[in-house]
């Protein structure tokens, strides 16, 4: 199965595809920094910001499934809402290339088990 990963560089991002790769996925990563993974054939990477709609859209091109672990910097000063218009760029780019299957992790809060949303 190919994924798309967004939030890839972050630490949950990254914990998703140490276990992915293992179980023998393809994934098309999205994140704003570069990635270091020693296997590259398995791994296509994606460099841009969460309101770039038209390279989002582009990272999900031919995948099967969705995974957003996008979250905040505790610095909160982002302006506006980055990780929801991630998210609405996202879902949109999903519907229009037909792909159906999306989990993503919400903000934290009293119930550890409630962090998953899947779709």
């Amino acid at each position: 199965m190919r994924i798309a990963v967004f939030g890839a560089s972050g630490t949950i991002g990254r914990l998703f595809i140490e276990i992915a790769l293992k179980k023998g996925h393809d994934l098309n990563t999205y994140s704003r920094t570069p990635l270091n993974y020693s296997d590259e054939r398995k791994i296509k990477q994606f460099i841009g910001d969460l309101s770039n709609e038209d390279k989002i859209k582009e990272a999900i091109i031919g995948v099967d499934a969705v995974v957003i672990t996008l979250g905040p910097k505790l610095k909160f000063t982002y302006p506006g809402m980055p990780i929801a218009t991630g998210h609405r760029n996202v879902i949109q780019a999903m519907k229009s290339q037909g792909v159906l299957r999306l989990i993503t992790r919400r903000g934290r809060d009293s119930n550890p088990r409630s962090y998953w949303i899947f779709w």
